[in-house]
């Protein structure tokens, strides 16, 4: 079984593994999964510190992987220490940073590249999956991490188990049962660290000033 990373599982988990497109996610949540997957990274690789006062650059040598080394270049020029300003400056890079991500399961055999005509003319990437095994593992990893009372889930367990609530993405690996019998345990996750707070909260503040768009303007 291929050792993936965060962004790597939350990447999987947002692709529909048969049809090779993202699915239907909450507005702007894969962005911020990503961002917060990209600084858990750093942090447990010892190359940043993040904690409520902010987030600190321990290390002067950059990751060995490439994405993390992008992510790594961003923050350390970053003016301010603010997670929530991290977040932002690596979620706004989003995009990239998921084409780098998926490129990366293509080259690990996990996903396959094809190209997609539509109208005739036109032609669009999709990655469906080369290895249905690599996205189980991933779904039943966090199942037993969110569902398993006996089970101590270690630190990317945690993590990844709080960035998927943070940004709503949940659903994608509990049923809707499961999920309303777990909104407390998945909040408690999702906050148990400083990435994951600021990830939630940023979150938070984005779907509220939507809500409060859509209202003013009758959507």
């Amino acid at each position: 079984m291929k050792t993936l990373s965060l962004v790597e599982d939350i990447v999987l988990l947002a692709l529909d593994e048969e049809t090779g497109k993202l699915r239907s996610l909450p507005d702007r949540a894969l962005d911020y999964a990503l961002a917060g997957g990209l600084l858990a990274e750093l942090s447990m690789k010892k190359k940043v510190h993040a904690d409520d006062s902010g987030l600190t650059v321990r290390d002067v040598l950059p990751p060995d992987d490439p994405v993390l080394e992008e992510a790594f270049s961003v923050v350390s020029g970053l003016e301010s220490n603010e997670l929530a300003h991290a977040l932002s400056r690596l979620a706004a890079d989003g995009p990239k940073f998921r084409r780098k991500v998926i490129e990366g399961l293509v080259d690990k055999g996990v996903l396959r590249e094809e190209d997609e005509e539509f109208l005739w003319v036109f032609h669009r990437k999709r990655y469906p999956a080369a290895d249905h095994d690599a996205e189980e593992a991933v779904r039943a990893r966090l199942r037993r991490a969110i569902l398993d009372e006996e089970h101590e889930p270690t630190r990317a367990e945690l993590l990844l188990a709080g960035l998927v609530h943070a940004c709503q993405l949940a659903y994608l690996v509990l049923s809707e049962e499961e999920l309303t019998g777990n909104r407390e345990h998945l909040q408690a996750m999702a906050r148990s660290d400083a990435i994951g707070r600021a990830v939630y909260d940023t979150v938070q503040e984005i779907h509220r000033a939507l809500l409060e768009i859509r209202t003013y303007t009758g959507m």
